[in-house]
């Protein structure tokens, strides 16, 4: 994470990455948990999202040097990503 992330986002986009930082965070907590098949649904809720959206944040975090995406692109992408996990901690993913 930038120190100057701060000075070039708006608050949306700053509030939507950070809670795909709390995602990320909790996965890797769980991770070894989650790899040997311990985990168990339904115990922690921001795992379960984090669960259910890996494959989504790995894709936004792993972007591929000749896949260009603009900055307009990416801001979406991470709000969309954030409300996507807001809607399933709630109940309604």
């Amino acid at each position: 994470m930038s120190r100057v992330r701060d000075a070039v986002i708006d608050a949306e986009h700053r509030d939507a990455a950070n809670a795909l930082v709390r995602l990320e965070a909790a996965y890797r907590a769980h991770e070894d948990l989650i790899a040997v098949g311990a985990y168990q649904k339904g115990a922690n809720a921001t795992v379960d999202t984090a669960i259910a959206l890996r494959p989504d944040l790995l894709r936004l975090l792993q972007q591929r040097p000749e896949h260009h995406s603009t900055f307009a692109e990416t801001r979406a992408q991470v709000i969309e990503l954030a409300r996507r996990a807001e809607a399933i901690e709630r109940g309604g993913g």
